[in-house]
């Protein structure tokens, strides 16, 4: 959240999600870390905020996890994310999509 709040998107993307990461939303698909930074560009706007509150975790196993919640903010929106465990044992967005 930090940095979609401080409008961070190139470090948002390079550091949470996996370079081959897809983001699906409103019937598009997009992959990759070139992809994401420039989608997500309208989180460089000062005026913008969002606050991730997760209703559902489920592991389904040692290295996927998803994360079912609500978005808030500047993008009141349901939310899914699919983390990938990496060998290094960070944890990493594989997927994620919004409506």
């Amino acid at each position: 959240m930090s940095y979609c709040n401080s409008h961070e998107v190139e470090k948002l993307v390079k550091e949470l999600y996996v370079p081959n990461a897809y983001y699906y939303n409103r019937g598009r698909l997009l992959k990759g870390t070139k992809a994401l930074v420039a989608e997500y560009s309208y989180m460089n706007s000062p005026n913008y905020s969002l606050q991730l509150t997760p209703k559902h975790i489920v592991s389904v196993n040692s290295e996927i996890v998803y994360e079912i919640g609500q978005c808030s903010g500047s993008y009141p929106l349901p939310y899914m994310l699919v983390w990938k465990r990496l060998e290094n044992g960070n944890w990493q967005i594989l997927m994620d999509s919004n409506y």
